[in-house]
């Protein structure tokens, strides 16, 4: 029976390697082995590659929920030694701003910023019209993962438009 990835990351060789996303639609476990199709900028690479961060077969709930209402960018929700996956994200922006959603540590995800929406900086993030937004996911399974348990979830705003939603995410080791 095939198991299909969630989702979550490869990486090419031994610990500390890159490592790059992987979508649910990518990674498939048959026998035990991953397959993997098309990872971006990997497809053509000799080697080992090990699928990393992964959760498969829905054993994580998306039980918790961060408010957003924030004119400033900022942590929306905090690691505590479990890597969080993001299942659904609704956000409305008041005037036009530029946003993205990342991960990482520090104040604002500034250090270690591992994009999910936009860039690793507001400037190259979505660019929002005035009363627009974004909505992704359902919240019955994650959209994104954070890479590692000591990252948190930031969003980014360019400007001081307020920007108001909400995410739900559940934690896992």
């Amino acid at each position: 029976m095939a198991a299909h990835i969630q989702t979550g990351a490869v990486q090419q060789g031994a610990a500390g390697a890159q490592v790059w996303p992987v979508a649910a639609h990518q990674a498939t476990q048959s026998s035990g082995r991953w397959l993997l199709d098309h990872v971006t900028s990997i497809s053509h690479v000799a080697g080992t590659l090990h699928v990393v961060n992964s959760l498969s077969g829905g054993a994580l709930t998306c039980h918790s929920t961060a408010a957003i209402s924030m004119s400033a960018s900022g942590i929306v929700a905090h690691a505590s030694g479990l890597r969080l996956y993001v299942c659904s994200i609704s956000l409305v922006a008041s005037a036009a701003v530029s946003l993205g959603v990342v991960s990482g540590t520090g104040a604002s995800c500034g250090t270690l910023t591992w994009p999910f929406i936009g860039g690793h900086v507001a400037a190259s993030g979505l660019s929002l019209a005035a009363n627009s937004g974004l909505v992704q996911g359902t919240g019955t399974s994650p959209i994104f993962v954070t890479p590692l348990n000591t990252y948190n979830l930031c969003v980014l705003i360019s400007g001081t438009a307020r920007v108001a939603g909400i995410i739900t995410y559940g934690g896992a080791p």
